[in-house]
C-alpha cells in the first residue's frame, strides 16, 4: 500500500492554528516586535498549509497552483506595505532614519505598489475560492477591503492634493471613513471565514476542478 503524507494534513485544524497564532501577534505587537513576527509568520505557514491541502482536496492541483501564485503575490505585496510603515516609523518617530520629500514619496509609492498587487493578488485568489460554497461573503468582504487597502496606502498623498486644490478639508473627509470601514470589513470578513473554518466538510470532495487544456487551465463543469 502506497503511502501518502498528504493524507495525513486535515484542513481544518491548520486553519484554525494559524487563526490562533495572530492573536498572540497582535497582543505582543506593541511589547516585543520579533515575537509578533514570528507568531505571525507561524499563522501563515500554517494557513498556506491547511488552505492549499483543503483547495486541493475540493478543486484539484491546477487551483492549488493558482491559488500559490495569488499567495505568494499577496506576501510580496504585504512584505512592501510594512517596509514602507517601518520605514516611515522609524523615520518619524525613533529617528533613526532621515524622512524629507524624497523618502515620504518613496515610502508612499512603495506602500501604494504593495497595495495594488495586493488588489491583484486578491482577485487571483477568489478566482479559485469563489466556488466553494460558503466562502463568499468572506471573499466580498476581501475584495472590498483589498479596494479600501489601496484607498489607504493613497492617504499620504491627499494633504498635497488637497494644498494643491485649495481644499485642505479632503484629508479629514476622505482619510477617517477608509480607516474605518477597513477596521469593519476586516472583522466581518474574519467573523464570516471563522464561521467557515469551523463548520465546513472536511470529507466533501467537489466534481468541479481544473484541468488542462492546451497549456491552460480551465474549469471542469459538473
Amino acid at each position: 500500500m502506497e503511502f501518502d503524507p498528504e493524507k495525513l494534513i486535515r484542513p481544518r485544524p491548520f486553519l484554525i492554528l494559524a487563526e490562533l497564532f495572530l492573536l498572540p501577534a497582535a497582543v505582543l505587537a506593541s511589547k516585543s516586535y520579533n515575537a509578533s513576527i514570528a507568531c505571525l509568520g507561524a499563522s501563515t505557514v500554517l494557513y498556506y498549509v491547511g488552505m492549499t491541502e483543503f483547495v486541493r482536496r475540493r478543486l484539484g492541483r491546477w487551483a492549488v497552483k493558482r491559488f500559490t501564485l495569488a499567495y505568494l503575490l499577496r506576501a510580496l505585496s504585504w512584505v512592501l506595505m510594512l517596509a514602507s510603515a517601518v520605514y516611515t516609523y522609524s523615520a518619524v518617530i525613533e529617528n533613526i532614519f532621515p524622512f524629507g520629500p524624497p523618502e515620504f514619496v518613496i515610502t508612499s509609492v512603495v506602500a501604494l505598489v504593495g497595495a495594488g498587487i495586493n488588489y491583484i493578488a486578491v482577485g487571483i485568489r477568489n478566482s479559485v475560492l469563489w466556488k466553494i460554497e460558503g466562502l463568499k461573503i468572506s471573499l466580498w468582504m476581501s475584495r472590498l477591503n483589498s479596494i479600501v487597502l489601496f484607498l489607504m496606502a493613497a492617504v499620504p498623498f491627499l494633504p498635497a492634493l488637497a494644498e494643491a486644490g485649495e481644499v485642505t478639508w479632503l484629508l479629514a473627509v476622505l482619510a477617517a471613513p477608509i480607516l474605518g470601514s477597513f477596521t469593519v470589513l476586516a472583522i466581518l470578513g474574519k467573523l464570516f471565514y471563522l464561521k467557515f473554518i469551523l463548520t465546513f466538510e472536511e470529507t466533501e470532495t467537489s466534481s468541479q476542478g481544473f484541468k488542462r487544456e492546451g497549456g491552460l487551465p480551465r474549469w471542469e463543469e459538473d
